[in-house]
């Protein structure tokens, strides 16, 4: 699916209404891949809404609007490592580990 820059042009101006809309648009995308890197469900919905929270805050920071998806999955990976380490240090991790090597490129 392609996303539309005009959309995301209007995000990164502060358009709330854009961002549901696009939001709307990814979240599906954004829950399969975190459910992929994360192992459940549960996990996969803290991670995903840490996501989103962060794309919104970072959005103005985005300097190719017609590369948002691919940026919003670089979000979402960080995310899931981040969760990752704080879950394996504090013992409560899924004990998956995640395999990076078949995320980065």
């Amino acid at each position: 699916m392609k996303i539309d820059v005009a959309l995301v042009e209007r995000v990164k101006a502060g358009d709330q209404e854009a961002f549901e809309k696009l939001y709307r648009e990814i979240y599906q995308d954004l829950f399969k891949f975190g459910c992929f890197m994360m192992g459940n469900e549960r996990e996969a919905e803290d991670t995903v809404s840490e996501a989103v929270f962060l794309i919104w805050k970072q959005i103005k920071k985005l300097r190719e609007p017609e590369k948002f998806k691919s940026w919003s999955f670089t979000i979402l990976a960080n995310c899931c490592k981040k969760q990752e380490r704080d879950s394996a240090g504090s013992g409560g991790g899924t004990g998956r580990g995640i395999s990076w090597k078949r995320v980065e490129r």
